[in-house]
């Protein structure tokens, strides 16, 4: 019993209290977005540009999100940080509970597919290639998600993915530009939708797909990007790339 309680300190004490119990998951939560999510270039500049307390829900200062976080006795889970309204308003910032709950996978929980620790998500570069496919044919690009239980891009609404077409296979000249996000709009009234142009969650087996008109080409390339494009550095990431295929027309 003494054992027992020795490897399960107060949950107001550092995450790092854990390690004595169970060093490879520390191990792993160490190194992940999870353990600096308080002190990122990204969420320090959104910070900045806040200026609001409230952002510390989540990232905790001096912690980010730590064992407790997903460990504590109230059984807090994932959708305490991925599933929540702007401040005083009913549209979410983050909606990837609710994707999920709407969705083919809604039976299989988050860390069914995602590391409870390490938890890159789509920071993960190779993992996000493996999770979608691109084709780009004459006028037409059709981006699929398999296996993904939620919207793709998902999470905070500055989240996006960004299609360019190239007028020649270097993709040096880009002649259209096409971004699937959830795009919110502020007015007097308040926060709401603009547009949602992502990768729909599934609702019937394991894929989705977005299809949209682009301007016809030669080459193409498909970009991530993780922060707001108002940020003074843009975090992103090229996902995959490749020719068009002319029209049979």
């Amino acid at each position: 019993m003494l054992a027992l309680l020795a490897c399960h300190p107060a949950l107001d004490r550092p995450a790092d209290t854990c390690a004595s119990c169970h060093a490879p998951e520390s191990e792993a939560w160490r190194a992940s977005l999870h353990a600096t999510a308080d002190r990122t270039p990204a969420f320090a500049e959104a910070l900045r540009r806040a200026q609001d307390p409230w952002c510390h829900t989540c990232h905790l200062p001096g912690t980010g999100v730590g064992c407790a976080s997903c460990h504590g006795p109230a059984g807090r889970t994932c959708e305490q940080c991925h599933q929540f309204d702007l401040p005083g308003t009913a549209v979410a910032s983050q909606d990837t509970a609710r994707e999920h709950a709407a969705s083919s996978f809604a039976s299989t929980p988050c860390t069914g597919c995602h590391d409870p620790h390490l938890a890159p998500g789509a920071h993960d570069a190779e993992r996000v290639r493996a999770a979608l496919s691109v084709d780009v044919r004459g006028t037409e690009a059709v981006v699929t998600s398999h296996g993904v239980g939620h919207a793709l891009p998902t999470g905070d609404p500055f989240r996006r993915l960004v299609l360019e077409v190239c007028a020649d296979l270097a993709c040096r000249r880009v002649i259209d530009v096409h971004t699937l996000e959830r795009a919110l709009r502020e007015s007097p009234e308040g926060w709401s939708v603009r547009n949602d142009s992502r990768v729909p969650p599934p609702v019937e087996g394991p894929d989705s797909t977005v299809r949209f008109a682009v301007a016809e080409g030669r080459a193409w390339r498909l970009w991530y990007r993780y922060t707001d494009p108002r940020h003074r550095e843009v975090a992103e990431s090229l996902l995959v790339d490749g020719g068009i295929v002319r029209s049979s027309r």
